[in-house]
């Protein structure tokens, strides 16, 4: 039997079959696209990164990679992943991780190994990714069929310093693949993107030791600085949700202080003014005498005024409880309603992980679950996002 140098060998595959397996135009086909087709084409990135709808069209240089966040937009990850021009990273998964790079980089290198291709091998990426977190996080659970294109990548692959990844997780192959594609491309949005995917590796381990977590903040704050760079010039909430990541990632791994500064950093980006006051109300509904209470307070929008927006009424949970859904305040004063959802769910995210800060830094005990609520309560007082109240 004939030695094989590489895995991909042992699969009837070799990087040399690309020229053959792939069809594809050559990178002298199509032009690297101009500065104002990767402006524009930026618009895109950060919509597909926001989970927004993607309404701008890139040149013609850009229009796979376009076509493909449209799809990503829609949630069709499977109709991206099985695109004729991934078909030889995809298909037949080598033994190594080594293996899926070289394959990757060999594609990269197909496409011009320029803008155009960086931009396709991160909205590869981003597919496979968003298939990892539906199958894991957000659900519903992906079908049999889309499931399928990432079946056979063994999960020791994701094994770091032999800690396994968790035999409950489902898709590893997806995630296999998006830190790979990213990891190829490493540039640009892809930094972004390996803040997130490197993340969820890290969540996906068994047991995530002191010295597993250290390499992985390293490696996250690494591309950390390089979507900064990025997102130069980028809208203050976009900053800001960047930051947030940054701190969720920080407290995930145990850094010291937990994501405490990047969570008040995004605030402070954002010009979200949170805090906690205290206030005259009442909890229950046979109480008389208003006493003093915890809650969060937000500041107005700089013209003074506070739009309003539909939010569902809320419903008695529980008819025999004395306690009241919601405190009764003596002022009446509400969180503002903002038109923008996105605003408004990032203004929770913000709470919410305010609310992480207190229980990260106070011992558990009723008195740090007494400092917690208000942020909880703030933060389900707009529910914009059926994500947020679980979180």
């Amino acid at each position: 039997m004939q030695d094989s140098s590489s895995d991909d060998e042992l699969f009837g595959v070799g990087l040399g079959d690309l020229s053959v397996a792939v069809d594809d135009d050559s990178a002298a086909d199509v032009a690297e696209p101009s500065a104002a087709d990767l402006e524009t084409f930026r618009a895109v990135e950060l919509a597909c990164l926001e989970g927004r709808r993607i309404t701008h069209e890139a040149g013609a240089a850009l229009s796979v990679a376009s076509g493909w966040y449209a799809k990503i937009s829609e949630g069709a990850y499977g109709a991206v992943i099985r695109d004729p021009l991934l078909k030889v990273v995809i298909e037949r998964p080598p033994l190594k991780v080594s293996a899926i790079a070289d394959r990757c980089q060999a594609l990269m290198t197909r496409r011009g190994g320029q803008a155009r291709a960086r931009a396709e091998l991160t909205a590869a990426g981003a597919a496979c990714l968003r298939l990892y977190q539906q199958a894991n996080y957000s659900g519903p659970l992906p079908s049999d069929e889309t499931l399928q294109l990432v079946a056979g990548y063994a999960p020791k692959l994701l094994d770091v310093g032999g800690d396994a990844p968790s035999p409950f997780v489902a898709a590893p192959g997806a995630l296999t693949l998006a830190l790979a594609l990213f990891e190829a491309a490493n540039d640009g949005a892809a930094s972004w993107w390996l803040v997130r995917a490197k993340t969820l590796h890290a969540r996906c381990l068994v047991t995530g030791s002191h010295r597993v977590c250290g390499t992985f903040i390293e490696s996250v704050n690494k591309h950390a600085e390089a979507a900064r760079r990025w997102l130069a010039g980028a809208s203050a909430d976009t900053r800001a949700l960047l930051e947030l990541e940054i701190g969720l990632a920080e407290h995930f791994l145990d850094e010291p202080g937990r994501g405490r500064v990047r969570f008040r950093e995004a605030a402070n980006i954002a010009q979200l003014n949170l805090t906690l006051e205290g206030s005259m109300g009442k909890r229950t509904k046979f109480q008389v005498d208003s006493k003093p209470q915890l809650r969060v307070a937000e500041a107005t929008s700089s013209d003074g005024t506070t739009t309003k927006v539909p939010v569902p009424e809320s419903s008695e949970l529980n008819e025999d409880s004395v306690l009241l859904e919601d405190v009764a305040f003596d002022d009446q004063k509400r969180r503002a309603n903002v038109q923008d959802p996105r605003r408004a769910a990032l203004t929770s995210c913000v709470a919410l992980a305010l609310c992480l800060d207190v229980r990260n830094t106070n011992p558990d005990d009723g008195l740090t679950n007494d400092q917690m609520r208000p942020y909880v309560a703030f933060a389900l007082a707009s529910p914009v996002d059926w994500l947020l109240p679980p979180a």
